[in-house]
Parts: structure tokens; C-alpha cells; sequence
């Protein structure tokens, strides 16, 4: 199956580039306020 869709007419591999995140937050647009947030140690 693999083999005749990469010998079909107008098959272009792509390769996306993927990177780490580096912050998570600022990609879900999250602003960070630390004075109201509380954080539990267990």
C-alpha cells in the first residue's frame, strides 16, 4: 500500500521540522501571574 502511494504521480515527501517546546504557557498564550498562583510541594 505504502509502496504505490510513493510511486503515484505528484508524491512529494515533506519533512516538517519539529522542535522541543521550550514553553508551554506562553504557547497556549497563558499569561503567568505568580502573585495569585498557589503552589503545593508534596
Amino acid at each position: 500500500m505504502m509502496e504505490q502511494l510513493q510511486n503515484a504521480p505528484g508524491f512529494v515527501p515533506v519533512i516538517i521540522n519539529i522542535q522541543p517546546m521550550t514553553d508551554l504557557r506562553l504557547f497556549l498564550g497563558i499569561k503567568e501571574n505568580r502573585a495569585n498562583q498557589s503552589s503545593a510541594v508534596i
